[in-house]
């Protein structure tokens, strides 16, 4: 698959091209500035040139959106506008570009900052309930302008949307194996991913260190 990851210059971004590119996918890493020493297969894109529309860009197959301002201790208004303009601005923009272009697939990296802090584990369909202006931008990406379907209208729909793929070979919207996977509860605890054998490249206190410029 050809994939196009945002934010690949980050702490997620350059850990996740070296596995992606093991899986034998390609892509385009985009970033702020043009992303370097990129694994086989790969290649780098400053993100205004390909949400410009540059011609040399090869369409994805999908998109892997991990973009992002990250959040800051005691954000100054400069910061404020950022988490606006970077996660908030920049998410839509990327949808908006992602429709333009048929491409279907589009996975968003939230943060646990956008729900009510907890003691607890949080799962995907804990509330929006941010407390800080960083999880506040990262709430409005989740949801940038949406579009709802009521349950009853999506599992009437969803039929249609098989019968379309089949015979056209498009990837609709909303399938049956979609709509399934919409309604399942899906919980992801970080000793699974230890169990399989994840090791990340680098400790959890280097990445923080390099995250706040320490």
């Amino acid at each position: 698959m050809n994939i196009l990851v945002t934010g690949a210059k980050g702490f997620v971004g350059r850990g996740l091209l070296p596995l992606l590119a093991a899986e034998g996918h390609t892509g385009i890493a985009t970033g702020r500035t043009v992303p370097a020493d990129l694994p086989p297969g790969w290649i780098g894109a400053a993100c205004d040139r390909v949400l410009g529309d540059a011609a040399e860009i090869p369409r994805p197959d999908g998109i892997i959106h991990l973009e992002v301002k990250q959040h800051v201790p005691r954000p100054t208004a400069a910061d404020v506008d950022e988490f606006d303009r970077v996660n908030v601005g920049g998410t839509r923009a990327w949808l908006d570009w992602a429709g333009r272009h048929g491409v279907g697939r589009f996975a968003f990296a939230s943060s646990i900052k956008a729900v009510a802090p907890s003691t607890q584990p949080q799962f995907e369909d804990a509330p929006l309930e941010p407390d800080t202006p960083y999880g506040l931008s990262k709430a409005r990406a989740d949801a940038p302008a949406p579009r709802h379907v009521p349950a009853f209208a999506a599992r009437l729909l969803a039929p249609v949307g098989d019968l379309v793929s089949g015979l056209t070979g498009r990837d609709m919207p909303l399938t049956s194996a979609r709509l399934k996977a919409i309604e399942e509860t899906s919980v992801f605890p970080c000793d699974k991913l230890v169990a399989a054998g994840f090791q990340h490249p680098q400790t959890t206190r280097e990445g923080l260190a390099e995250m706040i410029g320490m």
